[in-house]
C-alpha cells in the first residue's frame, strides 16, 4: 500500500511537471479546435496557446516554437481580447512563430477596459521577444463595434521597465471600426492614453510590420517613443494603408484613414520620437479629410522628431483636405528636433495628387499649404539633417470638397493666399538640408486672386550648409497669382 501511495504521488508529480513543461520546437503545436492538451501538442484556441506560453515559458534548444492554426479551429470560441504578455526563456533565442494556415476572421469588439483586439506585451514579470505572427493573407482582424473612446486593432506596448524586441507582424488584413473610433490599425505607445509614448524606462525595439493591409483607422500605423521610453529601429514595409478607391462625392470616407470631420493631425504611417528604422515600399492612398488638420498636419507619412529614419520607395497618392477653411495636406512630412540633426533620408518616393484649398498664413507649421514633401523643425535649427533625394512629385487636379474624385472640370477657388508647392521648408529650417535629383511637377488649378504654385518654398531668410541642385521642374498651374520655381 505504501508503495502504491508513493507510485501515485510520483505519477501525479510527473503529470504536473508535464503540464508545466516549457514549450519547445521539437514539433509544431496545432490550434485545431481540440481540447487543449500539451502532451499531444494541441490547443483549442490561439489564446490557449498564448496562455501556455505565459505559464510555461519557452525552451529554445530545439529551434523556434511553431504554432499552426489549422482546420477545426473556430474563431468564435476566442475571447473578445487576445493577449500575449511575455514568457520565460531558457536556452534562447526562444523564438515563437504563429502561422495562420486557413482563412480566419477574428471579429471582436474592444471596450474601454480592453482597447485592443490583439495586445502584445504587458507582462509585469517577463519580456516578449522573437515573436512573429504570419497571417499568410489568411488572417483578418476586424473591430466590428467599439465601446471604447479610442482603440487599436493591434497594440504593442510593454509595462514600465520591460522590453519588447523583435516582434514581427506579417500579411494580416486589419480593419478598424472607423477612423473616428479606431486610433490606429497597429499601435505602439501608451495603453492608457492612446497617442502618448510608451511607459517610462521601457523599450520596444526591432518591430516589423510587413505586407499588411489597413483600413478604418485615424492612423494606419502609429509608433511613439520618448527619451525615457525608447522605440528603436522600427520597420514598416510593403504595407497598404487606405481603401482602393474613394467613394465619389463622399469626401469623408471613414473606411480609409485620417481624422475625418472632427479634424486634427493624422497620418497613414506616423513615427513619433523613434530612433532608426525604415518606412519603405508602402502604398498610402485615398484618404480625404474635411476637418481642419492640426499640426503636424494631414499626411501620408509623418516623421515627427524621429531620428535616423529612412523613408524610401513609397507610393503616396490622393491625400486631400476637402474642406474650405484654408488648409492643406502633405505627402511626406518630416519634423526635425529643435536642435541637432534628424538624420532622415527621404528618397525614391512617388507622390501624387496631394490637395487642399491651401493657405499661407503660417510659415512655421506648414500644414496650411499643400505640399508633396514638407520639412519643419521644433525650433530654429541650422542643422536639421534631412536629405530629399530622387523623389517624383506630381501635384495636379482640383480639390473641391463638392467634387467626386474623378471630376476634373471645375477648379476650386482656394483661399485668398492659396499655396501649392512640391517641397516646403518652414521658417524654422535654417540649414542642413539636401534637395537633389527630384522631379517636381505642379499643375494644380486655383481661381483665387493670389493663388500661387511653386516648385520649392523656402520660408527662412537663409539656409546654411544646404545643397539644392539637379532638380527638374514643370510648374504650369492654372493660378491667378503665378507660377514659380522657388521662393
Amino acid at each position: 500500500m505504501r508503495y502504491l501511495r508513493l507510485l501515485t504521488a510520483f505519477t501525479a508529480a510527473g503529470l504536473w511537471q508535464g503540464l508545466r513543461a516549457q514549450l519547445d520546437g521539437a514539433q509544431p503545436y496545432l490550434v485545431d479546435g481540440s481540447s487543449t492538451n500539451l502532451a499531444t501538442r494541441q490547443f483549442q484556441t490561439i489564446q490557449d496557446a498564448f496562455n501556455a506560453l505565459e505559464a510555461n515559458g519557452v525552451n529554445g534548444s530545439n529551434g523556434p516554437v511553431i504554432i499552426r492554426v489549422v482546420a477545426g479551429y473556430d474563431p468564435n470560441v476566442e475571447p473578445n481580447h487576445l493577449r500575449l504578455g511575455g514568457y520565460n526563456c531558457t536556452n534562447g533565442p526562444c523564438a515563437v512563430q504563429v502561422y495562420i494556415d486557413i482563412p480566419v476572421v477574428l471579429s471582436k469588439s474592444p471596450t474601454t477596459a480592453q482597447r485592443f483586439l490583439l495586445r502584445l506585451g504587458g507582462s509585469p514579470t517577463h519580456d516578449l521577444q522573437n515573436f512573429a505572427l504570419y497571417g499568410r493573407g489568411n488572417l483578418r482582424l476586424v473591430e466590428n463595434t467599439n465601446s471604447a473612446t479610442q482603440s487599436a486593432v493591434i497594440g504593442i506596448s510593454p509595462r514600465a521597465g520591460r522590453t519588447l524586441s523583435r516582434i514581427h507582424i506579417d500579411s494580416v488584413v486589419i480593419d478598424g471600426v472607423n477612423r473616428t473610433q479606431t486610433y490606429a490599425g497597429v499601435y505602439v505607445g501608451d495603453t492608457v492614453t492612446l497617442g502618448n509614448a510608451i511607459p517610462t524606462n521601457s523599450t520596444v525595439q526591432q518591430v516589423q510590420i510587413t505586407n499588411c493591409q489597413i483600413t478604418g483607422a485615424r492612423h494606419g500605423i502609429y509608433m511613439r517613443g520618448a527619451p525615457n521610453g525608447q522605440v528603436l529601429a522600427p520597420v514598416v514595409s510593403r504595407c497598404t494603408i487606405g481603401i482602393p478607391e474613394p467613394v465619389p462625392n463622399t469626401p469623408n470616407t471613414d473606411a480609409s484613414f485620417g481624422a475625418g470631420s472632427g479634424g486634427g493631425a493624422a497620418g497613414g504611417i506616423y513615427f513619433f520620437v523613434t530612433t532608426g528604422g525604415a518606412i519603405e515600399q508602402n502604398v498610402i492612398r485615398n484618404a480625404l479629410q474635411n476637418g481642419a488638420p492640426g499640426a503636424p498636419g494631414f499626411a501620408g507619412i509623418i516623421s515627427d522628431e524621429a531620428t535616423g529614419l529612412t523613408i524610401e520607395r513609397n507610393y503616396v497618392y490622393n491625400i486631400r483636405y476637402t474642406g474650405t477653411s484654408g488648409y492643406g495636406a502633405t505627402g511626406i512630412r518630416v519634423t526635425a528636433p529643435s536642435s541637432g540633426s534628424a538624420n532622415v533620408i527621404v528618397r525614391n518616393n512617388f507622390i501624387s495628387r496631394i490637395g487642399g484649398d491651401g493657405d499661407n498664413n503660417s510659415l512655421t507649421s506648414l500644414h496650411w499649404m499643400v505640399s508633396g514633401i514638407a520639412v519643419h523643425a521644433m525650433a530654429a535649427n541650422s542643422n536639421v539633417g534631412v536629405q530629399i533625394l530622387h523623389n517624383s512629385i506630381h501635384l495636379f487636379n482640383d480639390d473641391s470638397s463638392s467634387l467626386g474624385p474623378d471630376d476634373l472640370t471645375t477648379p476650386p477657388a482656394g483661399s485668398t493666399n492659396s499655396v501649392v508647392t512640391g517641397i516646403a521648408l518652414s521658417s524654422n529650417v535654417t540649414g542642413g538640408v539636401t534637395i537633389s535629383g527630384n522631379l517636381i511637377q505642379n499643375t494644380h488649378r486655383r481661381t483665387a486672386s493670389n493663388a500661387r504654385a511653386f516648385g520649392i518654398v523656402i520660408n527662412a531668410t537663409s539656409l546654411a550648409g544646404s545643397t539644392i541642385n539637379y532638380n527638374a521642374y514643370h510648374i504650369n498651374a492654372t493660378v491667378a497669382g503665378g507660377n514659380f520655381i522657388g521662393r
